[in-house]
């Protein structure tokens, strides 16, 4: 009995995986009493799937006319048939938006428009998502829709054991969410939304974080493995193709035309085709149990006769270059006949390089440490370091992450202050900078662990982050080397910048309204409160409070100020977001100038029975800061949804 009670879960794992493989079709209702012309027009007009034949024809005679690599219609391809997908689901589960849209005579349009603006990569990863949840529903229970919290409690626990990912609970509860909302389910009948299953998954996510294995970056090359590389690609005993193997883009040789049947279908059926072409990249295969196997076979010993057109060019007279195109990734490279390495050649030019930092000037240095993150100048700058030592780390390493990642001790720590930023330890003054390359080092790294931590507690608790004081200081230490000193009233508060910096995170920033913007002299602090009801429970509730909005045009003008130098903080911080990238003070002037100019709120709005010195009417100054949130709105809208910049969104609007 004691072996029953421990084997269960295994045995009922076992026979669910075995009639997943004995099954061929799922089991489905067929109806006898309809004609087979009157069924196939049921399928047609009722069905989503039954679309996707047409969708299919249609992507093939779009790409016969039209640029395979256009963006957007590849998206609104794939958004449309994650969709289709998605709605079958509702079709058979027989959620109440399926009696909504019964008997709507253009079903081909109605059903994709039914998941709002969502991106096709979201519709696809709530499908997949679904998708293991249905087969194991099917297998398990004999349905495909939930009929309770238990099925989907017993889902969680049994992936739980498996020890699935961090995040598959996670994903599968955004499905739930996306097909009971989408679904129009009942707010009392949705699974997602009942306490039992959102406590159980927060419990399996917390334990789930803590049992999952950090992640360690990867070791960087050494000068002596970039030298042997070239002394091997340019060996005359090596086969000509092997400098595009071991310095080409991306690194793997991939031949498309050898896997490209295989992953047509593989996205037929709805699997991964960067999964697919991942296990194909390759020329060694693996006898071991589920490895990987080459699509391509090199003959590396056997000589292949030269090709006529070979012949051809060596038969003329060879020029001192010659150019090696990829037909498949549109590499080209430039090399010269009988190239090899000039050891004296590379020692002369690294002096030279060493003379052209001494010939540096202090601007010029300035400018470029300026360019790296905040994060990464802070810390420089607390450890002490010199112009000229920050400019030699700056070279090298822009953001803090990586400069952390140069050692993992402090002897080694040490030794690359030596090594890669080239700092002399036979001198007082070269010791003592390759000791403020060792704090930095370490500070750094506090600063990562600490970050990290409370990432992932905010992340287990459903709290918004709160942003260290280093990550503050050096956002606005990185605006005031630009922009000069700032005012406590220009300073943007702690609360709004931890804001702004969880949007930045997630590429989703937002418009705050005028009365959520702080500043350092008018911060809003958010307080918890409690209450007791008549039956003895106690509530607590968070209460934010909100400033007031701008009343006069200078009001106006210091809170943008302090709108602007927030969004200069997030563009110090984010070096990396595109959209963040050539951001002025001058955009949002520029902005400031045209709300409170002839165009909006001093807009003469003039009347013909007026007569001359009566003054002309204006727009309301309520009128006058609702038009301009919905601007900044805009502006927003254009970054999320259409990859502009907030400078040329700002432009546009």
């Amino acid at each position: 009995m004691e072996w029953q009670e421990d084997t269960k879960s295994i045995v009922a794992s076992a026979r669910r995986e075995a009639k997943r493989r004995l099954s061929e079709t799922l089991p489905c209702d067929r109806s006898v009493s309809l004609s087979l012309q009157q069924h196939y027009n049921q399928i047609a007009s009722q069905s989503p799937l039954a679309l996707l034949p047409a969708l299919r024809k249609r992507k093939l005679a779009v790409d016969r006319t039209v640029d395979r690599g256009a963006r957007a219609t590849e998206e609104a391809r794939l958004r449309k048939e994650y969709a289709l997908r998605l709605a079958a689901v509702f079709q058979e589960a027989d959620l109440p938006v399926c009696k909504i849209l019964a008997g709507v005579s253009d079903a081909e349009e109605a059903w994709p428009r039914l998941f709002g603006t969502r991106r096709a990569k979201t519709l696809r990863n709530r499908h997949r998502a679904w998708e293991k949840f249905r087969e194991w529903l099917i297998f398990s229970r004999g349905r495909v829709y939930p009929k309770g919290v238990a099925d989907v409690l017993d889902f969680a626990a049994e992936r739980f054991r498996e020890g699935c990912g961090k995040t598959v609970l996670e994903s599968f509860q955004a499905s739930l969410t996306v097909i009971e909302t989408v679904g129009r389910v009942p707010e009392s009948s949705q699974i997602s939304q009942d306490p039992t299953w959102q406590a159980q998954l927060k419990s399996y996510t917390a334990d789930l974080v803590a049992s999952s294995a950090p992640e360690q970056p990867a070791h960087m090359f050494t000068t002596c493995m970039l030298v042997s590389l070239e002394i091997l690609v340019c060996s005359s005993d090596e086969p000509p193709y092997l400098r595009a193997l071991v310095t080409g883009q991306p690194k793997q040789y991939i031949e498309v035309e050898a896997i490209k049947a295989v992953t047509d279908y593989a996205t037929q059926v709805g699997e991964s085709e960067s999964q697919v072409r991942r296990r194909h990249i390759i020329f060694e295969g693996s006898k071991g149990l589920g490895g990987t196997w080459p699509t391509l076979h090199v003959g590396v010993d056997a000589a292949a006769p030269p090709s006529p057109d070979f012949q051809e060019v060596a038969a003329g007279d060879r020029g001192q270059y010659f150019v090696v195109t990829s037909r498949t990734t549109g590499l080209r490279r430039l090399h010269m006949v009988g190239c090899g390495l000039d050891l004296q050649g590379l020692q002369g030019q690294n002096e030279g390089s060493g003379a052209s930092e001494a010939m540096a000037s202090d601007d010029d240095k300035r400018q470029l440490i300026t360019g790296a993150d905040s994060d990464l100048q802070f810390v420089l700058g607390e450890a002490g370091l010199s112009l000229d030592a920050q400019y030699r780390v700056v070279q090298r390493h822009t953001t803090l992450r990586r400069f952390q990642a140069i050692a993992d001790s402090r002897a080694e720590a040490r030794v690359a202050g030596k090594a890669d930023f080239g700092l002399a330890d036979d001198t007082a003054d070269g010791r003592q900078q390759i000791a403020g390359v060792v704090a930095a080092w370490e500070l750094a790294r506090d600063v990562i662990t600490k970050e990290t931590e409370t990432r992932a507690e905010a992340k287990v608790l459903g709290q918004p982050r709160i942003l260290q004081v280093t990550e503050r200081q050096a956002m606005i230490k990185a605006v005031v080397a630009v922009h000069g000193q700032l005012g406590e009233s220009e300073t943007p508060s702690a609360e709004y910048l931890a804001l702004k910096c969880e949007e930045c995170e997630v590429n989703e920033p937002q418009a705050s309204t005028l009365d959520a913007i702080t500043s350092k002299k008018s911060t809003l602090t958010t307080s918890i409160q409690s209450s007791l009801d008549a039956s003895g429970r106690i509530h607590i509730t968070q209460h934010k409070a909100k400033s007031e909005l701008p009343t006069t045009t200078e009001a106006y003008r210091k809170v943008l100020r302090v709108e602007a130098f927030t969004w200069l903080c997030m563009a110090a911080r984010f070096k990396s977001k595109q959209w963040l990238q050539g951001l002025k003070l001058s955009d949002f002037d520029h902005f400031v100038n045209y709300i409170l100019g002839e165009k909006v709120a001093q807009l003469s709005v003039p009347t013909s029975h007026q007569p001359n010195d009566v003054p002309t009417l204006s727009p309301p100054w309520h009128v006058v800061l609702a038009y301009e949130h919905r601007l900044r709105k805009e502006a927003f809208r254009l970054v999320n949804e259409e990859d502009q910049t907030l400078s040329a969104a700002l432009a546009t609007v």
